[in-house]
């Protein structure tokens, strides 16, 4: 790529070049890697044009920068694009934080906003698991084996770790107030995140997060009698 390149004088600016090139493809996204490749080309171009006096070089490297450029312009402008309504907002944001705006919102089309009443049994311990449930507003109650360990509110998700896993239940949760919910069918969303890998280490970093809360709630729960 370069020729008569050393850490010498303007030398380290052609090494870094490559080695945001090498960045670029040991990153998995693909967004990432078009950044690294944009930069790359940059350096490259200032690299050819006053340390090596080609310009033909640079101008290739620039022109690499450009599309790289344009394409991640073309991608938030894309992002940007994408809208929701306010309880897909408070979703996106409890749960999807991290995830691209567009992925976002075509994992969300995959499940359904519903309207659960008092006393309706969302999960049974020991059994498996059928639906991962976001509640958006109410409040719902957590028991295990007849006993209350906690509760579930605005914001928290049901059956997080049990619906990616397939495992059965390892509580019961029931609505304690009318409540409303967006829920995907567990095997649709398990089929889902092995299918979109922008998505699933999101949601897992979410579930582990949820389960040392709730671990730490229950530990307090029976430290208090």
């Amino acid at each position: 790529m370069f020729t008569d390149i050393s850490f010498a004088g303007g030398g380290w600016i052609g090494q870094l070049a490559l080695l945001l090139l090498l960045a670029a493809m040991l990153v998995k996204p693909a967004l990432k890697m078009r950044i690294l490749v944009m930069l790359s080309g940059l350096t490259g171009a200032v690299f050819a044009a006053f340390w090596l006096g080609d310009y033909i070089l640079a101008a290739w490297q620039l022109a690499l920068a450009l599309i790289c450029g344009v394409m991640v312009l073309v991608y938030f402008l894309q992002q940007s694009k994408v809208s929701f309504t306010s309880e897909e907002e408070s979703l996106r944001t409890a749960f999807l934080g991290n995830v691209p705006r567009s992925s976002a919102r075509h994992l969300i089309d995959q499940g359904n906003w519903i309207d659960g009443r008092k006393g309706e049994v969302l999960i049974r311990e020991n059994e498996a698991t059928t639906h991962l449930f976001y509640m958006e507003s109410g409040s719902a109650a957590v028991g295990f084996d007849g006993k209350p360990v906690g509760t579930c509110g605005p914001g928290d998700l049901v059956g997080d770790a049990t619906a990616l896993s397939g495992e059965p239940a390892s509580a019961t949760v029931t609505l304690n107030a009318d409540s409303r919910m967006w829920c995907i069918a567990a095997p649709e969303l398990r089929a889902y995140v092995k299918l979109h890998d922008d998505v699933r280490p999101a949601i897992e970093r979410h579930i582990n997060a949820a389960l040392q809360h709730k671990l730490k709630a229950v530990n307090e729960k029976v430290a208090g009698g």
